[in-house]
């Protein structure tokens, strides 16, 4: 009956000794994925952006971290034709602080703008009237988020207007300041730069 006893205590005392070294490992496992990205506990942040074609233009965005690897923006700010934001969503490709990412997003130019000057190719002044423009946007970038919460990021895309005739002039506009006008307000390359805090 003893040598049963101090048996199953023996075989007890193993499984527990046993048991209390995985839990110690997969804690230091958890401890150490979670330094390798800090957006597992920094799930929120807060940046400053300026871009062509941007979320935000020039202006604030706020960043929500669903997961380590997917991201969600929206901002405010503003761009060639006043107030404008937007949202994206982004996700990351690696589990670690530095990462390159895709985004698709949507952009709103909700402003009207009348009789904006540009100077002609031809050395004139011209006047184009602006209509409200929305944008889809496909996007590949890299951030770094550092332990500390320092937040940092760009990005190269392309900006696909949904409104196919948004301008219009009454002026006599050489195809060179034509091509420009288009690149400004149509569909073009989009570029992003982002740095901030996580919290």
């Amino acid at each position: 009956m003893k040598k049963s006893f101090f048996t199953f205590l023996a075989i007890f005392t193993f499984a527990f000794s046993l048991s209390a070294q995985r839990s110690g490992s997969s804690e230091r496992s958890q401890k150490s994925n979670a330094s390798e990205n800090p957006r597992e506990q920094r799930v929120i942040a807060i940046t400053s952006e300026s871009g062509f074609k941007s979320i935000t233009g020039l202006g604030v965005m706020g960043t929500y971290y669903v997961t380590p690897k997917i991201a969600l923006d929206a901002g405010l700010g503003i761009g060639l034709q006043a107030f404008k934001g937007g949202v994206r969503a982004r996700y990351l490709f690696l589990d670690k602080k530095f990462t390159p990412y895709v985004g698709v997003g949507f952009i709103a130019n909700p402003t009207e703008l009348n009789n904006v000057e540009i100077n002609d190719s031809n050395g004139g002044l011209i006047f184009i009237n602006l209509e409200k423009s929305n944008y889809g946007q496909l996007s590949f970038g890299v951030e770094f988020v550092g332990k500390n919460g320092f937040v940092i990021g760009g990005n190269l895309g392309y900006a696909i207007n949904f409104n196919e005739n948004n301008w219009s002039s009454n002026s006599v506009i050489s195809s060179e300041t034509e091509t420009v006008i288009d690149i400004l307000y149509g569909s073009s390359i989009s570029t992003g730069f982002h740095i901030g805090y996580a919290f």
